[in-house]
């Protein structure tokens, strides 16, 4: 009898703390959602259900911050935001945090011509860490960053920081990448740490960024790369803490 008593109780403790957890979310959603961050990071989101819900999720257009991160929305969720949001003019979106979505080249590649298309997109974040492309799609993104104003010779694309951390990145689209920022005075950040670009090409790409005028912060570390293998679920989980920490911190300022 007592056993049983103490059974129910613990149960009734469980229910109860699972009733405020799932309050406290909703308060912290609605007080993200007023802030002007839209927070769906780490929900399980699946490229079906992005699919599904991204046309809807801008038409209210109250947020200026969106963090997706640490869902598994892949390429097709990855290309139905970017055609939702970024390629729509009237979405005025300032930090996206795509981190964590195993999005590919073709994802990707959505999303840099979703960036052209926008004449002039307000974005000033962009975090692609951590996802499953490589040169191709880094190629992509250096063509969007290197489009400019046919009239002016301006960029059109603000960026002031892209993260591109832990992904496939080799030479070839660092390059692509670097060059692509020559003449460029808004982006002031481009992190390729712990991708797959040799050491010696590092150097000449710090030298370029350094010859650029622009005061570009340009990451290279691939010092991540030993611990990334030894432990890729813990240093991604830790690493993606990181990520959103700094998109949090960015949007406060």
């Amino acid at each position: 009898m007592l056993l049983g008593s103490i059974h129910l109780r613990s149960k009734l403790q469980a229910k109860r703390k699972a009733e405020a957890d799932r309050e406290a979310a909703s308060l912290q959603a609605a007080q993200d959602l007023a802030a002007g961050m839209l927070d769906i990071s780490k929900q399980g989101l699946t490229p079906e259900d992005v699919t599904g819900m991204a046309h809807s999720l801008f038409d209210e257009r109250s947020f200026t911050a969106l963090d997706i991160s640490g869902n598994t929305i892949g390429d097709e969720g990855a290309t139905a935001l970017a055609e939702a949001a970024l390629a729509n003019f009237f979405v005025p979106l300032r930090h996206v945090d795509m981190a964590l979505n195993d999005i590919g080249n073709r994802g990707i590649g959505a999303v840099a011509r979703a960036l052209k298309a926008n004449a002039e997109p307000p974005l000033a974040l962009l975090d692609l860490s951590w996802n499953a492309f490589g040169d191709e799609g880094a190629t992509a993104l250096a063509e969007a960053l290197a489009q400019s104003d046919p009239i002016t010779g301006e960029r059109t694309l603000r960026l002031r920081t892209l993260k591109l951390a832990g992904n496939a990145v080799k030479n070839a689209g660092g390059r692509a990448l670097v060059e692509a920022l020559e003449g460029n005075r808004t982006v002031r950040e481009l992190d390729l740490s712990s991708n797959q670009i040799e050491q010696g090409m590092c150097t000449q790409l710090h030298a370029a960024a350094r010859h650029f005028g622009g005061g570009l912060a340009l990451n290279t570390s691939s010092q991540q790369n030993e611990q990334w293998s030894a432990d890729a679920g813990g240093f991604k989980e830790k690493q993606y803490v990181v990520v959103k920490k700094q998109t949090l911190n960015m949007f406060g300022s």
